[in-house]
């Protein structure tokens, strides 16, 4: 018998990677961009919740993990996006570019410390990425195991 895994994807946009989860329990998708109907029907057709509405003011709990990425610095409040992924889930996956001075569309310089003092106890690395045309500091790693 399979075990059911349940995520909750923040700022996992019209293509999450749940899409590509095998074993999917309770899946769900937390984004506050409007994309075409086709976007939720998608979903729909997963069986992934597709919620329109920022994750800062977004709650929720009982799912196994809470994944993250390229998210922060698009939103309103990184800290407080972190915040509800933390209540939302026991483990928190995140990948994010880091140390990226602010521009249309990334109102937000994110920093490893301020992530990790965020996300609490975990395993993280910084890593400088230069390859399949993504160039830039990331911070990826798990918090809560």
């Amino acid at each position: 018998m399979a075990l059911l895994f349940s995520a909750l994807d923040v700022g996992g946009g019209p293509a999450s990677i749940l899409l590509k989860t095998v074993n999917g329990g309770s899946m769900m998708v937390v984004d506050p961009c409007e994309y075409p109907e086709w976007v939720a029907a998608r979903y729909l057709t997963a069986r992934i919740a597709y919620l329109r509405e920022p994750a800062e003011t977004f709650v929720a709990g009982g799912f196994d993990e809470t994944w993250i990425y390229n998210v922060l610095q698009h939103v309103q409040d990184p800290e407080k996006v972190v915040a509800r992924a933390r209540q939302a889930a026991p483990v928190v996956r995140i990948f994010e570019w880091i140390e990226m001075p602010p521009h249309l569309g990334h109102p937000h310089e994110l920093h490893a410390a301020d992530l990790e003092r965020w996300l609490g106890l975990g395993r993280y690395q910084v890593e400088t990425m230069h390859e399949n045309g993504c160039h830039g500091v990331a911070f990826y790693g798990v918090a809560g195991r």
